[in-house]
């Protein structure tokens, strides 16, 4: 990687992150969740959005599948195999019972 393509990294990787602080604050003073704002944040600059961050694409994607990885890794410190396995159980019967309506409508002969 050449030196001008770390500046450009640099910059828009300083940039995205001042924004999301900056969105962040805003939904902090709103009383609103800061995700849906990030996740708007991540459509206006992804593909096909209003200013798509080139250079920094590869950089974000890795750091975006470690901070899965690290979430994960957070979850499962937090929680303890029981209460796994509990919402496991209440889980998937909760979205059985919201699947399982739609997938007889769609399978009917009507």
């Amino acid at each position: 990687m050449g030196e001008a393509n770390t500046s450009w990294l640099l910059l828009e990787l300083g940039a995205a992150i001042v924004g999301m602080a900056l969105l962040a604050r805003v939904a902090s003073r709103l009383s609103f969740p800061a995700i849906p704002l990030y996740l708007l944040a991540g459509l206006a600059f992804g593909n096909g959005g209003i200013a798509p961050l080139h250079v920094s694409e590869v950089f974000i994607e890795t750091g975006a599948e470690i901070d899965v990885l690290m979430l994960l890794f957070m979850l499962g410190l937090e929680y303890t195999g029981d209460q796994l396995k509990q919402n496991l159980r209440s889980g998937i019967a909760a979205a059985c019972a919201r699947v399982w309506p739609w997938w007889l409508a769609a399978n009917s002969p009507l």
